[in-house]
């Protein structure tokens, strides 16, 4: 198999077309060409990649030879092929390092090229690009996954790791009012996964607000926020993945829903500032905490009218006469603050 170009005219052409417009002209065009039997099998089978060249008329796919049917049927629609050059993997290799025995070692820039060439596309592409490698790969080596557990085990770390760095790349959209499900496109992927998606794009921007203006990250907010990235990596893996996720479910009796993939208290990946965040805590030890956040609040609210003995005193007062928690407290300074 290899990589091949598939060029489709634009059709009711104008200037300002849409990204939205192109996908959907895209989309209707290769359904024909797969009801008339001039490619074959499922549209995200097929399209690999694709991109628009709008002043050009032209809609270009990237697709591998083998989805290739009835190529006389093409014209159908306007559609041509054009070639690819694809540079050979054995012209790629290279004498990188010497082996313990003073031969040398070769390697193959091939993956390194492909992994470049998908990192230039938008999120929305590459998301749509590497959830159908990752399902094609689970696919086509079912028999060795299911039978090797490091092999799926890695397999599906490999797969948490690609997603979540494209998901830390699009969250600073997020405090815009941005969705995730729109930026990375999980509707391609599948309609159960938009719930989660515009739930956790809600979550997080109420927890940048918060720690926007009090310099702290509220505790519940944060535990929910963790719960639905976990649901959400979880869903899309069994969705990609299904049989890998249930064979380690099977062989590590690991109920994966429970299973935190923020990997923040790692420090492998921050999901908020790079200053380590603090929360606030439930316990009533943690008073001077509370008040500090009251003292920051106090100041955004009231400016020069701020009085740092008044807020002192009632700060503590509310938290010694209210049995709440601390979020609970701290809406009731809210609350006096505004009346």
């Amino acid at each position: 198999m290899k990589d091949i170009t598939l060029s489709i005219p634009i059709v009711h052409y104008k200037a300002d077309l849409s990204e939205a417009e192109l996908v959907a002209q895209m989309q209707i065009q290769v359904a024909k060409l797969i009801a008339d039997g001039a490619l074959k099998g499922t549209m995200d089978e097929i399209i690999k990649d694709f991109s628009f060249d709008v002043p050009g008329g032209y809609i270009s796919i990237t697709m591998d030879d083998s989805h290739l049917g009835m190529t006389n049927h093409l014209n159908l629609v306007g559609a041509s092929i054009c070639p690819k050059y694809i540079v050979p993997e054995d012209q790629l290799e290279t004498n990188i390092a010497e082996a313990n025995d003073g031969t040398l070692r070769n390697f193959s820039m091939a993956s390194i090229q492909e992994r470049l060439r998908v990192a230039t596309k938008n999120p929305k592409i590459r998301f749509r690009y590497t959830v159908l490698d990752y399902k094609k790969y689970a696919k086509a080596k079912a028999q060795q996954l299911s039978s090797n557990h490091e092999m799926a085990t890695k397999f599906y770390n490999m797969f948490l790791t690609d997603m979540m760095g494209m998901i830390i790349e699009v969250m600073p959209l997020l405090e815009e009012g941005k969705q995730l499900g729109t930026l990375i496109g999980t509707s391609q992927v599948s309609p159960k996964l938009m719930g989660t998606a515009r739930n956790l794009s809600r979550i997080y921007k109420r927890l940048k607000t918060i720690e926007n203006k009090s310099g702290m990250i509220n505790k519940n907010l944060y535990k929910q926020f963790k719960d639905l990235y976990s649901k959400f990596l979880t869903d899309l893996a069994e969705i990609v993945m299904p049989d890998v996720v249930q064979n380690m479910q099977t062989k590590e009796n690991v109920e994966m829903k429970s299973k935190k993939y923020s990997y923040t208290e790692e420090g492998r990946i921050s999901l908020f500032s790079t200053k380590k965040p603090r929360t606030f805590s439930l316990r009533q030890e943690n008073e001077d905490e509370f008040v500090e956040a009251c003292h920051k609040m106090a100041k955004d609210v009231l400016g020069d009218a701020y009085d740092k003995d008044v807020t002192e005193k009632t700060a503590r007062g509310i938290w010694k006469d209210n049995d709440g928690d601390s979020d609970e407290k701290l809406g009731i300074f809210r609350n006096g603050l505004k009346s």
